[in-house]
């Protein structure tokens, strides 16, 4: 079996506001997680932190979140108490973890992400 480990979750949320809006709200509301944000993209460029490029951006955002802590693997329950948080505020519409198999990402970057 390949060693595997959850370095976090794509949230994508659906909201009219704009990047930096979203991006400030998202941290005060996992503040308190194991997870944090790291970015924000809209239509695969990321916005959140502000980036190189700002598309013409539509009201679906993915938003990133990874573990605070390095090398440590998220479980479910910690990706399920975020999203009832951010569900007081955001409407969430999808969830990809981002899983890391042998040392190899599983999931792709947004343009611009580092």
């Amino acid at each position: 079996m390949k060693e595997r480990i959850v370095l976090g979750a794509d949230v994508f949320i659906e909201s009219p506001l704009d990047a930096s809006t979203i991006g400030k709200a998202l941290e005060v509301i996992a503040e308190k997680s194991p997870l944090r944000l790291k970015m924000i993209s809209n239509r695969g460029i990321q916005v959140y932190p502000a980036g190189d490029v700002m598309p013409d951006c539509v009201d679906h955002w993915r938003c990133r979140f990874v573990m605070r802590k390095d090398g440590a693997s998220m479980d479910d329950a910690t990706l399920l108490d975020l999203l009832k948080d951010i569900s007081a505020s955001f409407s969430w519409c999808h969830i990809e973890k981002l899983n890391v198999f042998e040392g190899a990402l599983a999931f792709s970057k947004a343009q611009g992400e580092r």
